[in-house]
């Protein structure tokens, strides 16, 4: 069983009787946060864009930047 526990600070707290869990979940966390760079290749879905150019993105679909 894996627990995700996050904050009001954006403090994210995983525990998992598995470290490979833990691993996992560290991982799907940076990809999901990670600062999009131009010239990169994602596996998403533009789900919309905002005013201020921040993509929203469901990792479905390739796309590149």
């Amino acid at each position: 069983m894996l627990k995700l526990i996050s904050n009001k600070n954006g403090d994210v707290f995983i525990s998992s009787p598995e470290i490979e869990g833990i691993y996992k979940a560290i991982e799907i966390i940076e990809n999901i946060t990670r600062e999009a760079e131009v010239g990169e290749i994602y596996l998403a879905e533009v789900k919309r864009i905002e005013k201020n150019s921040v993509l929203s993105l469901n990792y479905s679909q390739e796309l590149m930047l």
